[in-house]
């Protein structure tokens, strides 16, 4: 695993983090089909790229570049399932391989 130093917050999350965990928190209890709208805006250009930045464009996990194969996945540490205050929390996330992504919710032994 990567020793990273997060970089600055790009603006999007710290300009709307406090609003979008609110309506996320909300939907998850009164509107669930709006979740999934909700859940993705972490998803933002300006987000992938200052990820891509902090881990010199390689896996968190495993180290591996993978940016000249597949786009990497913005992950989170602690999974939104597990605790949804910290789906827009720049700590929270990073970069990941497709195959350390999708063992997210198995034993990674990392």
């Amino acid at each position: 695993m990567i020793r990273l130093s997060k970089g600055d917050e790009p603006a999007v999350l710290s300009n709307n983090a406090a609003v979008w965990t609110a309506e996320l928190l909300d939907a998850l209890e009164h509107r669930p089909a709006d979740v999934p709208g909700i859940k993705g805006r972490y998803n933002h250009p300006t987000v992938k790229a200052a990820l891509k930045a902090e881990t010199s464009e390689k896996c968190a996990y495993c180290e591996s570049k993978m940016l000249h194969v597949t786009f990497g996945d913005i992950e989170h540490i602690v999974p939104k399932s597990a605790d949804p205050k910290l789906t827009f929390d720049w700590e929270n996330l990073t970069l990941a391989c497709d195959v350390c992504n999708t063992k997210k919710g198995t034993a990674r032994g990392y």
